[in-house]
């Protein structure tokens, strides 16, 4: 009413402005990997978050794995998108996605969102493995033409499969997605590098991507490709060193390029008698004795 007492008209007047108490919720929340495995983030990968709300919202903050991810856009929008390039330093675990500092378009703050991901970082490279590499060979220490060379590595974690070599030759690597052991095969050749056999195993990695390094290992296995020659000297135990008769003994020294088992040595088209000078299995150095007999039919030179 006005000074005189006069009461003014009621006026309705509706406004612009809106009562708004409701604080924003989120109500997605997807995170992803550029990793290949989706499980898993590496040094380099880009983690995705994309978070949705209730109703529009400021450019909220967002976390990944402590640190502050790139958001895009500006404004008031429902749908956010930010990203976070993984690096060397960053925590290895499950990855966790921290949402805050948003509000509506009111001013109502939404609640910090902490959400822990099924994604585990992974920044360490897998670590040496353990070599076990034999020989088919009836003596384990050596290898010859056609004898296969098994070399078995383990890991301290699963590996995807590994490429490995013997004597820079590919073997063959049996099994397929990742472990923790890989057996590879590999049959030697005649034209292999004769001395110690050398594995190789490269282009491994585990389950983040993270390679592992070229790994090199020399066996005490010894290869030997080159078969062994004789030098032969034969003497009589007759006065004439050119003849021999029945009763004589006919000796044979032989020597080797290298130590080698008894050989089987004939004389006269018999078997001799066969020793070392120690009875050692192998040996350069042999010696053939055979007594002659009336059973040599032939008399010629022995």
């Amino acid at each position: 009413m006005d000074k005189a007492g006069i009461e003014g008209a009621r006026v309705n007047t509706i406004t612009e402005i809106v009562f708004d108490k409701t604080k924003p919720v989120k109500t997605t929340l997807a995170v992803s990997t550029s990793n290949s495995n989706k499980a898993r983030a590496q040094p380099g990968d880009v983690i995705t978050v994309y978070v949705t709300f209730s109703e529009v919202t400021s450019v909220p903050t967002i976390t990944v794995a402590g640190e502050t991810a790139t958001v895009t856009g500006t404004g008031f929008k429902q749908a956010w998108t930010g990203t976070y390039t993984m690096a060397d330093g960053d925590v290895e675990a499950a990855i966790v996605v921290v949402v805050t500092g948003y509000s509506d378009e009111a001013g109502n703050a939404g609640d910090d969102v902490t959400e822990t991901t099924a994604i585990v970082f992974d920044s360490t490279h897998p670590d040496a493995p353990t070599f076990v590499i034999t020989s088919s060979n009836s003596n384990p220490a050596l290898a010859a033409p056609a004898d296969t060379i098994t070399v078995k590595v383990t890991f301290l974690t699963v590996m995807s499969r590994p490429t490995i070599t013997v004597d820079s030759k590919e073997a063959t690597v049996s099994g397929t997605g990742y472990n923790t052991v890989w057996t590879a095969t590999y049959t030697l050749k005649a034209a292999d590098t004769e001395g110690a056999v050398v594995a190789v195993v490269s282009n491994y990695q585990d389950e983040a991507g993270n390679a592992g390094a070229i790994l090199t290992e020399t066996s005490t296995i010894s290869y030997d490709a080159t078969a062994p020659v004789a030098t032969v000297v034969v003497a009589t135990a007759n006065a004439d060193s050119k003849r021999a008769r029945i009763g004589d003994d006919i000796t044979a020294t032989l020597t080797f390029t290298e130590d080698v088992s008894e050989p089987v040595v004939t004389i006269a088209g018999q078997v001799a008698a066969v020793t070392n000078t120690d009875s050692s299995t192998y040996k350069n150095l042999w010696t053939a004795t055979y007594t002659m007999a009336d059973v040599v039919v032939t008399e010629e030179p022995i």
